[in-house]
């Protein structure tokens, strides 16, 4: 069987055959520069973490982080509060900005950051759990390293079994110490502006929405339910979430472990 000639290289063929050469190089170029760039940026924000925690000693799960906020306040002054889950990466100082965009893509030191910082919402009357709910939001980054990986940790919340492994969460100001307990945690889809209520007109109204919340929570406390009966405040930890909806949001809610005493403590009707 006679061999088909081979087609000749016209100049057309030699032209589109270098156009995508050089098309691949810089495909392969950029994919590279901005890895290395993601990578430049997630190492920055675990420096400024980790730069955090040298004015901390770090809390267990008997004693409160202990916290320089001299220190803290001296390299940013809106820091008001640190928030430590005992036996997880969430060991971060809490930072409150004129609007919510503030630290949204900001670090500490004023510069664009990834990771942007932990803060509280900027209508919050302030961190020592004043409002009825206290917002926390913080990014959910996909890294090897938990100093830069910001709230991703949060979002293991919505595993029962891990939800039951980590019933602490320490929450310190300036002023007081709080030793939290997680309350149940939910996932919401996500919106371009989550509006959730600081505050309501009534304290039935406020357990009202904390028991719509629980009827479509992931995980809970077995006794959430007569613990909200208790509650008058809570703090709420956000985070993305990219498993039930795609792209949503993870919310897990906390409130002061004496709550809980005093709701063991209080006879059925």
């Amino acid at each position: 069987m006679a061999k088909k000639p081979r087609r000749k290289w016209t100049l057309r063929r030699k032209v589109l055959f270098c156009l995508l050469l050089v098309l691949d190089v810089v495909l392969i170029g950029a994919a590279l520069w901005f890895w290395f760039d993601r990578m430049g940026q997630e190492q920055t924000v675990a420096d400024q973490v980790t730069q955090a925690q040298t004015h901390v000693e770090a809390g267990t799960a008997d004693t409160p982080p202990k916290v320089d906020w001299a220190a803290l306040k001296a390299e940013n002054p809106d820091v008001c509060a640190w928030v430590q889950i005992p036996g997880t990466p969430v060991n971060f100082p809490v930072y409150q900005g004129e609007t919510n965009d503030t630290y949204l893509r900001t670090g500490a030191d004023g510069n664009y950051s990834l990771g942007g910082l932990i803060f509280i919402d900027s209508q919050n009357t302030g961190p020592d759990l004043t409002d009825q709910q206290t917002m926390v939001y913080g990014h959910h980054i996909n890294s090897q390293d938990p100093a830069s990986s910001m709230f991703a940790w949060i979002d293991t919340y919505n595993d029962q079994q891990v939800f039951d492994e980590h019933p602490l969460v320490w929450w310190v100001t300036e002023q007081q110490t709080w030793r939290l307990t997680p309350l149940y945690s939910y996932v919401l889809p996500e919106t371009d502006h989550m509006e959730v209520p600081l505050s309501w007109p009534t304290e039935q109204e406020f357990r009202d929405y904390l028991r719509h919340d629980l009827s479509i929570a992931e995980t809970s406390r077995p006794d959430a339910d007569a613990v909200i009966d208790a509650t008058d405040r809570v703090l709420t930890l956000v985070t993305c979430n990219y498993d039930k909806y795609g792209r949503g949001r993870t919310l897990v809610v906390c409130v002061p472990q004496q709550t809980v005493d005093e709701a063991s403590r209080t006879p059925a009707a």
